[in-house]
């Protein structure tokens, strides 16, 4: 089976009075300031594949009236068919949930990763087998989001019996040995060390020693939580495939989730080359993430003088956004109208306004702050300097 999402329609839920949104089929990073409606995007593809219950983070637009407010529509194709999901929301109150008749079919393929991600240490006695996974129980977690916990026990399962796999189908194999890489992807320093068969503990091979691996960083932890989990997902759902067979749809909130800028311009990378053949939709808050993105894969969010969330048209380069700054991200991409701090605007202010005056005093003031505030190799440092000699009176020899 494949599944893929192509479009999405929101009428009256949540920000989306109106929306529509197009998702390509491998990677698709959405952005936007907060509130803006990123996360309620992905709680509607999930909902789309709950056959009972939506996500309880999915409201109807309060007030909403018209023609059938709070409709949600999902066109995906499922086995090379394009195929219809819609509903209606009709809760508003937080305390409340909406019956949502969505779609079982392809649920088995939607992996909805959450911020939630970290994973505290957890002493096992023995290696636990596989959870039972009906098709409530995947409703469920389609919905929910899977579990970081659950890493360690089944990690911890395959590489002890890896000695007793020669009966192993080929895709077990594979995801394995997928699964030892991604423990080194991000970070060439660390390595998988092996798993003690008294405490089944994964340990992990550092530059300051060997170490549990949930006494790593909470940037590792968040990394395995992500990279991992989904492999995890994909054995436990029992889909007979490898990760590099998998082509579902992963939902991933804040991709860049405790990850210094340099993961940040890697996780999609290694989302892509792990799981070469799903679908990724993803939220961030990074300009780093996007500043690796391709063409087409950003889909940035805002709202208009109504207050009401669309898509915006984005400058669209022919090799993406490998070669813009995180300044010209911000600006253009993200919707930053001003990327300088206050205090530096003030500073300005007051430096344009002593040059105005021709005050001699006020302006060696202000140059002297700035000079404070500016980062050593800043260029302007020298266009300042060359405003205030002459406004002082005194010139460069």
């Amino acid at each position: 089976m494949n599944v893929s999402i192509v479009d999405l329609k929101l009428k009256d839920i949540a920000g989306f009075r109106n929306f529509i949104v197009s998702f390509q089929s491998n990677l698709n990073i959405i952005c936007g300031t907060n509130g803006v409606g990123k996360t309620t995007i992905l709680e509607a593809v999930s909902s789309a594949f709950s056959p009972n219950i939506a996500s309880p983070f999915l409201k109807r637009r309060s007030g909403a009236s018209g023609e059938n407010p709070g409709y949600l529509e999902v066109d995906c194709n499922i086995n090379h068919q394009i195929k219809k999901i819609s509903g209606n929301i009709k809760e508003t109150l937080p305390d409340k949930n909406s019956d949502y008749f969505g779609n079982r079919e392809g649920g088995n393929f939607v992996i909805f990763v959450r911020a939630v991600r970290d994973f505290a240490y957890a002493r096992h006695n023995s290696i636990t087998a596989d959870p039972d996974m009906n098709d409530m129980t995947v409703q469920q977690r389609t919905l929910q989001g899977i579990s970081p916990h659950e890493i360690k026990s089944w990690f911890a399962n395959r590489y002890l019996m890896r000695p007793h796999g020669n009966d192993w189908p080929e895709y077990r194999k594979k995801n394995l040995e997928a699964a030892i890489k991604l423990f080194s992807r991000l970070d060439p320093t660390v390595k998988l060390s092996h798993v003690d068969t008294s405490s089944f503990d994964i340990i992990v091979d550092t530059q300051n020693g060997n170490i549990a691996f949930e006494m790593l960083s909470s940037g590792f932890r968040s990394a395995f939580s992500l990279l991992l989990g989904i492999i995890k997902e994909i054995e436990f759902r029992r889909l007979n495939l490898s990760v590099d067979e998998f082509n579902g749809v992963i939902l991933i909130d804040e991709i860049d989730l405790h990850l210094h800028p340099i993961w940040q311009r890697e996780i999609g990378g290694a989302l892509k080359s792990t799981f070469p053949k799903a679908q990724i939709i993803a939220t961030t808050h990074s300009p780093h993430v996007i500043q690796t993105a391709l063409p087409n894969e950003v889909i940035a969010l805002a709202r208009d003088a109504d207050g009401n969330t669309f898509v915006r048209d984005l400058p669209i380069s022919k090799r993406g956004f490998v070669g813009w700054s995180i300044e010209e991200i911000l600006t253009e991409i993200m919707g930053v109208e001003d990327t300088q701090t206050p205090e530096y605007r003030i500073a300005m202010k007051n430096f344009d306004n002593a040059l105005d005056r021709n005050d001699e005093q006020a302006t060696t003031e202000a140059y002297n702050i700035l000079l404070e505030m500016l980062h050593p190799s800043n260029p302007l440092r020298k266009l300042l300097e060359i405003q205030s000699s002459k406004a002082t009176g005194v010139q460069d020899d």
